[in-house]
């Protein structure tokens, strides 16, 4: 990853998107890669999961993910590039108001969902390097905590 400068820029957009839009399905079937004139592009597909209540950005791991286990557990606590840290940052700036609030809305989101979108998103541009990877049973009891036992309960019977 370290010697192919634009391939790890793309793989790092792409999870840099994820993790703004809160979906947390990132195994390695939902990433496609593209060659371009430019190089490779990395496409986020399936995000049928995005757009979560969950206010913290998470790079959540599981054998299950294929490549994406050993792509997270790379970027993990690593200072996200100056070119997407001033995306991120100048996305807050435009939205993280009452007028870019209501324009997200617009887009069919919810409060909840443009709130935790902005939160994670300004957690990202706080820190300035991508999150601690965690398990599916570390991500469980945190939503377990934020939302109740219900959703534990759903969790454990989707993954069985």
């Amino acid at each position: 990853m370290d010697e192919d400068l634009k391939l790890r820029r793309a793989v790092e957009q792409a999870y840099l998107e994820r993790m703004v839009y809160g979906d947390e399905d990132a195994h390695s079937l939902n990433l496609l890669l593209k060659r371009t004139t430019d190089g490779v592009k990395v496409v986020n597909i399936d995000l049928d999961h995005g757009f979560s209540s969950n206010p913290l950005p998470e790079m959540i791991t599981s054998s299950a993910h294929g490549v994406n286990k050993d792509l997270f557990e790379y970027f993990q606590k690593k200072a996200i590039s100056p070119e997407f840290h001033e995306k991120l940052s100048d996305f807050v700036k435009k939205y993280d108001n009452d007028a870019g609030r209501k324009e997200l809305q617009s887009f069919g989101l919810s409060k909840v969902e443009v709130d935790a979108m902005l939160s994670r998103t300004r957690s990202l541009v706080e820190k300035g390097k991508f999150p601690e990877t965690i398990t599916m049973d570390e991500a469980a009891r945190r939503r377990e905590t934020r939302e109740g036992t219900h959703h534990r309960k759903c969790w454990t019977t989707v993954r069985e």
